[in-house]
Protein backbone atom coordinates (compact mmCIF):
# COMPACT_ATOMS: atom_id res chain seq x y z
CA UNK A 1 0.00 0.00 0.00
CA UNK A 2 1.11 3.18 -1.18
CA UNK A 3 1.75 6.74 1.46
CA UNK A 4 -0.82 8.42 2.43
CA UNK A 5 1.09 10.88 0.52
CA UNK A 6 1.05 9.17 -2.66
CA UNK A 7 -2.47 8.16 -2.40
CA UNK A 8 -3.81 11.90 -2.06
CA UNK A 9 -1.57 13.37 -4.83
CA UNK A 10 -4.27 13.36 -7.43
CA UNK A 11 -6.76 14.34 -5.21
CA UNK A 12 -4.61 17.92 -3.60
CA UNK A 13 -4.41 18.63 -7.56
CA UNK A 14 -8.37 18.69 -7.97
CA UNK A 15 -8.58 21.07 -5.15
CA UNK A 16 -7.03 23.60 -7.34
CA UNK A 17 -9.09 22.56 -10.06
CA UNK A 18 -12.76 22.09 -8.49
CA UNK A 19 -12.45 24.66 -5.54
CA UNK A 20 -14.82 23.82 -2.64
CA UNK A 21 -14.72 22.18 0.67
CA UNK A 22 -15.00 18.56 -0.53
CA UNK A 23 -14.86 14.53 1.04
CA UNK A 24 -13.16 11.97 -1.08
CA UNK A 25 -13.50 8.82 -0.06
CA UNK A 26 -12.95 4.52 -1.29
CA UNK A 27 -13.80 1.49 0.10
CA UNK A 28 -13.95 -2.44 0.08
CA UNK A 29 -16.74 -4.06 1.67
CA UNK A 30 -15.86 -6.73 3.80
CA UNK A 31 -17.64 -9.34 1.75
CA UNK A 32 -20.17 -7.94 -1.19
CA UNK A 33 -23.45 -9.08 -0.04
CA UNK A 34 -23.18 -6.41 3.10
CA UNK A 35 -24.41 -3.92 0.66
CA UNK A 36 -27.95 -5.91 1.39
CA UNK A 37 -27.46 -4.47 5.26
CA UNK A 38 -25.74 -1.27 4.40
CA UNK A 39 -28.74 -0.14 1.99
CA UNK A 40 -31.10 -0.90 4.36
CA UNK A 41 -29.41 0.79 7.16
CA UNK A 42 -28.96 4.03 4.95
CA UNK A 43 -32.85 4.01 3.63
CA UNK A 44 -33.65 4.32 7.31
CA UNK A 45 -31.18 6.76 8.10
CA UNK A 46 -31.96 9.00 5.01
CA UNK A 47 -36.17 8.42 5.85
CA UNK A 48 -35.67 9.31 9.63
CA UNK A 49 -33.62 12.57 8.82
CA UNK A 50 -35.97 13.28 5.57
CA UNK A 51 -33.18 13.31 3.15
CA UNK A 52 -33.64 12.30 -0.50
CA UNK A 53 -31.95 9.13 -1.61
CA UNK A 54 -31.88 6.75 -4.98
CA UNK A 55 -31.05 2.87 -4.27
CA UNK A 56 -29.28 0.80 -6.80
CA UNK A 57 -30.21 -2.76 -7.28
CA UNK A 58 -28.63 -3.63 -10.50
CA UNK A 59 -28.21 -7.57 -11.46
CA UNK A 60 -24.12 -8.23 -10.33
CA UNK A 61 -24.29 -11.50 -12.52
CA UNK A 62 -24.98 -9.53 -15.53
CA UNK A 63 -22.06 -7.81 -18.22
CA UNK A 64 -21.41 -4.45 -17.86
CA UNK A 65 -22.29 -2.93 -20.87
CA UNK A 66 -22.89 0.69 -20.21
CA UNK A 67 -21.02 3.37 -21.94
CA UNK A 68 -21.32 6.90 -22.30
CA UNK A 69 -23.50 8.31 -25.26
CA UNK A 70 -22.54 11.39 -27.85
CA UNK A 71 -24.68 13.34 -25.15
CA UNK A 72 -23.19 12.94 -22.31
CA UNK A 73 -25.79 9.89 -20.67
CA UNK A 74 -24.81 7.09 -19.72
CA UNK A 75 -26.52 3.56 -22.17
CA UNK A 76 -26.69 0.05 -21.24
CA UNK A 77 -26.44 -2.16 -18.32
CA UNK A 78 -24.92 -1.07 -14.93
CA UNK A 79 -23.79 -3.70 -12.62
CA UNK A 80 -23.87 -1.50 -9.40
CA UNK A 81 -25.69 -2.10 -6.43
CA UNK A 82 -26.19 0.45 -3.08
CA UNK A 83 -27.27 4.24 -2.46
CA UNK A 84 -27.69 7.58 -3.44
CA UNK A 85 -28.10 10.23 -0.56
CA UNK A 86 -29.01 13.93 -1.30
CA UNK A 87 -28.44 15.07 2.82
CA UNK A 88 -28.92 18.96 1.07
CA UNK A 89 -30.23 20.57 -1.87
CA UNK A 90 -26.43 22.32 -1.91
CA UNK A 91 -24.46 19.53 -1.67
CA UNK A 92 -23.69 16.50 -3.41
CA UNK A 93 -24.84 13.03 -3.54
CA UNK A 94 -23.10 10.90 -0.87
CA UNK A 95 -22.36 7.84 -2.78
CA UNK A 96 -22.32 4.68 -1.94
CA UNK A 97 -22.23 1.83 -4.50
CA UNK A 98 -20.19 -1.23 -5.27
CA UNK A 99 -19.13 -3.53 -7.92
CA UNK A 100 -20.13 -7.70 -8.04
CA UNK A 101 -16.21 -7.62 -5.72
CA UNK A 102 -17.56 -4.74 -3.17
CA UNK A 103 -15.38 -2.42 -4.59
CA UNK A 104 -17.00 1.03 -4.25
CA UNK A 105 -17.16 3.06 -7.46
CA UNK A 106 -19.83 5.63 -9.33
CA UNK A 107 -21.06 5.04 -12.81
CA UNK A 108 -19.33 7.34 -14.41
CA UNK A 109 -15.91 5.22 -14.06
CA UNK A 110 -17.78 1.93 -14.64
CA UNK A 111 -19.36 3.01 -17.88
CA UNK A 112 -15.69 4.10 -18.69
CA UNK A 113 -14.65 0.16 -18.46
CA UNK A 114 -12.67 1.62 -15.29
CA UNK A 115 -12.12 -1.80 -12.90
CA UNK A 116 -10.23 -0.59 -9.68
CA UNK A 117 -11.66 1.19 -6.35
CA UNK A 118 -12.29 4.10 -7.13
CA UNK A 119 -12.12 7.78 -5.24
CA UNK A 120 -15.44 8.87 -4.80
CA UNK A 121 -15.73 13.28 -4.37
CA UNK A 122 -18.75 14.87 -2.29
CA UNK A 123 -18.78 18.61 -2.35
CA UNK A 124 -20.18 19.97 0.85
CA UNK A 125 -18.78 23.94 0.20
CA UNK A 126 -22.16 25.71 -0.55
CA UNK A 127 -24.45 23.10 2.69
CA UNK A 128 -24.14 23.99 6.18
CA UNK A 129 -21.12 23.24 8.00
CA UNK A 130 -23.42 20.54 9.59
CA UNK A 131 -24.07 18.36 6.79
CA UNK A 132 -20.37 17.97 6.08
CA UNK A 133 -20.10 16.85 9.88
CA UNK A 134 -22.68 14.35 9.75
CA UNK A 135 -21.40 13.07 6.44
CA UNK A 136 -18.17 12.38 8.45
CA UNK A 137 -19.73 10.83 11.74
CA UNK A 138 -21.71 8.66 8.83
CA UNK A 139 -18.48 7.84 7.34
CA UNK A 140 -17.01 6.11 10.69
CA UNK A 141 -19.86 4.16 11.75
CA UNK A 142 -19.82 2.91 8.67
CA UNK A 143 -16.02 2.05 7.88
CA UNK A 144 -16.10 0.06 10.88
CA UNK A 145 -19.29 -2.09 10.44
CA UNK A 146 -18.85 -2.71 6.69
CA UNK A 147 -15.55 -2.22 5.42
CA UNK A 148 -12.08 -3.93 5.45
CA UNK A 149 -10.65 -1.17 3.82
CA UNK A 150 -11.54 2.20 3.51
CA UNK A 151 -9.34 5.52 3.06
CA UNK A 152 -10.73 9.16 3.49
CA UNK A 153 -9.06 12.68 2.37
CA UNK A 154 -11.16 15.08 4.02
CA UNK A 155 -10.51 18.61 2.77
CA UNK A 156 -11.90 19.77 6.32
CA UNK A 157 -9.74 17.66 8.40
CA UNK A 158 -12.31 16.96 10.32
CA UNK A 159 -11.70 13.18 10.00
CA UNK A 160 -8.42 13.11 11.45
CA UNK A 161 -9.02 15.85 14.24
CA UNK A 162 -13.17 16.17 15.09
CA UNK A 163 -12.77 19.71 15.42
CA UNK A 164 -15.35 21.60 14.22
CA UNK A 165 -13.57 25.31 14.70
CA UNK A 166 -11.09 23.81 12.32
CA UNK A 167 -13.32 22.86 9.75
CA UNK A 168 -15.41 25.73 9.78
CA UNK A 169 -12.39 28.15 9.53
CA UNK A 170 -11.57 25.95 6.61
CA UNK A 171 -14.93 26.10 5.55
CA UNK A 172 -15.13 29.97 5.27
CA UNK A 173 -11.76 30.37 4.20
CA UNK A 174 -12.97 28.52 0.78
CA UNK A 175 -16.59 29.80 0.86
CA UNK A 176 -14.53 33.50 0.63
CA UNK A 177 -12.07 32.60 -1.73
CA UNK A 178 -14.38 31.06 -3.82
CA UNK A 179 -16.69 34.67 -3.97
CA UNK A 180 -13.32 37.00 -4.45
CA UNK A 181 -12.61 34.43 -8.03
CA UNK A 182 -15.78 35.27 -8.94
CA UNK A 183 -17.63 32.22 -8.66
CA UNK A 184 -21.31 32.29 -7.80
CA UNK A 185 -22.21 31.27 -4.25
CA UNK A 186 -25.90 30.34 -3.92
CA UNK A 187 -27.63 33.65 -2.22
CA UNK A 188 -29.39 31.21 0.52
CA UNK A 189 -26.42 29.92 1.87
CA UNK A 190 -26.06 32.38 4.64
CA UNK A 191 -29.99 31.77 5.58
CA UNK A 192 -29.99 28.80 5.74
CA UNK A 193 -26.63 27.72 7.44
CA UNK A 194 -28.27 29.53 10.87
CA UNK A 195 -28.34 27.15 13.77
CA UNK A 196 -27.98 23.66 11.79
CA UNK A 197 -26.47 22.45 15.46
CA UNK A 198 -29.85 19.97 15.97
CA UNK A 199 -29.15 18.28 12.51
CA UNK A 200 -25.72 17.19 14.03
CA UNK A 201 -27.34 16.15 17.22
CA UNK A 202 -30.33 14.21 15.46
CA UNK A 203 -27.96 12.11 13.36
CA UNK A 204 -25.64 11.44 16.11
CA UNK A 205 -28.56 9.92 18.07
CA UNK A 206 -29.22 7.87 15.14
CA UNK A 207 -25.60 5.93 15.07
CA UNK A 208 -25.88 5.40 18.64
CA UNK A 209 -29.16 3.80 17.80
CA UNK A 210 -27.33 1.82 15.00
CA UNK A 211 -24.59 0.88 17.35
CA UNK A 212 -26.58 -0.61 19.77
CA UNK A 213 -28.64 -2.86 16.96
CA UNK A 214 -25.18 -3.78 15.69
CA UNK A 215 -24.27 -5.43 19.10
CA UNK A 216 -27.55 -7.36 19.33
Amino acid sequence: MGSDTDGHRGIELAIYTTMGLTIHYKGILKKPEMVYPLIEEMSDVAQSMGWNYQVMDNDWDLPNTSFIDSEGSIQGHLPLKGILIKMHTKCESFSLLFDAKGRMTNMVTMALGENEADWQHTKTQFAPVEIHISMVKLMKYLSNRYFKQFEVFDEGKFWETDDEALLTQKHSFLGDMISKLGDALDKGLNDESVNNQGLVERIEAIITEMHKRSRK
